[in-house]
């Protein structure tokens, strides 16, 4: 593989977990090009004296680290207040933006491969128009188990993913309240989400449309820029996200520990790379989500669809 141009850093956000962060930054140390690879990670301030112990940790970790790692550079960024997951990660991202044309975006509980760096290098340099992201995460409801080359689909998240600055800065434009609103109004477009996404369609109805409209609309901006949002606006610019056959990523925070994470939730894991994996043929196929896993499933998605079109009838009430 022939590296990019300009290289692709890794964006990492972090506040008290360092055994994650220890365990996320030893997996990727062994990735291959990690020694041609800059990371930055931006530690946020505890919120509350409940977080004082693992952040001072944190900091003993990287103060270790940050001149006795495998990377090219490691640059660690302190907030100075508590920002919060969400505004510490864009703040980096913003960051990010100003220097590089791309980026890898992920959190301090993700453990990845050691040809994940590999993969992403090798496909970054040649993604057409209408990549919006290279995803180093398989979803465990993707029917990936015959697939033998990357796919597409409509969607990804940010378990280890390298994002465009053209397209982010793009969809930072489109999320506002109003872009959001005109594409939930529009049928055929929420149809084809739930296609793609059930997940994503039924967290827009649920979560945003029945649930919290009022909130999340009149401040003008949606306020985290999300996987389902990201969903909806791929759909609205017909772009798709490279995914490979076989799992890089394993998202080892899924114990609690997070403030997005629930204990139970399921996770995909590393897959073997044994064998000869051919990193840049992608298939033009586009995967969706299994779909109903069980009855609870088929009568609460068929609920979740009564829900929008119930509110797409009293939606007059949104001037768009």
């Amino acid at each position: 593989m022939e590296m990019v141009e300009e290289t692709i850093p890794v964006l990492i956000t972090t506040c008290n977990r360092y055994q994650h962060l220890a365990k996320c930054l030893e997996a990727l140390g062994t990735c291959k090009y990690a020694d041609k690879t800059k990371v930055y990670i931006a530690v946020d301030y505890p919120p509350s004296q409940d977080y004082i112990v693992g952040y001072n940790k944190t900091r003993e970790l990287l103060d270790e680290l940050v001149n006795n790692n495998p990377f090219f550079e490691m640059i660690v960024i302190y907030r100075s207040t508590n920002l919060g997951p969400n505004n510490n990660a864009q703040q980096l991202i913003e960051y990010a933006e100003k220097k590089y044309k791309a980026f890898i975006r992920m959190e301090d509980d993700i453990v990845v491969a050691p040809a994940f760096l590999d993969y992403c290098y090798s496909l970054v340099g040649d993604a057409g128009n209408n990549i919006f992201a290279v995803c180093g995460y398989v979803s465990k409801n993707l029917p990936v188990e015959k697939i033998e080359s990357n796919f597409l689909m409509r969607g990804c998240n940010t378990w280890g993913t390298v994002y465009f600055t053209e397209k982010m800065r793009d969809i930072e434009r489109w999320r506002s309240s109003d872009k959001v609103i005109k594409f939930c109004l529009n049928p055929m477009k929420m149809l084809k989400l739930r296609f793609y996404s059930i997940g994503a369609f039924n967290i827009i109805v649920m979560g945003m449309l029945v649930g919290k409209t009022k909130t999340l609309f009149d401040n003008g901006i949606i306020p985290a820029l999300t996987d389902v949002i990201i969903c909806m606006y791929m759909i609205e610019m017909n772009y798709y996200a490279i995914c490979p056959a076989q799992n890089l990523v394993e998202n080892i925070g899924l114990d609690g520990s997070g403030q997005n994470s629930r204990v139970g939730d399921e996770t995909n894991f590393i897959r073997d790379y044994s064998k000869d994996y051919k990193f840049t043929n992608v298939s033009k196929r586009v995967l969706r989500s299994k779909g109903d896993k069980n009855v609870h499933d088929f009568i609460f998605n068929k609920i979740v669809c009564l829900n929008y079109f119930r509110w797409l009838l009293l939606s007059r009430k949104f001037k768009v």
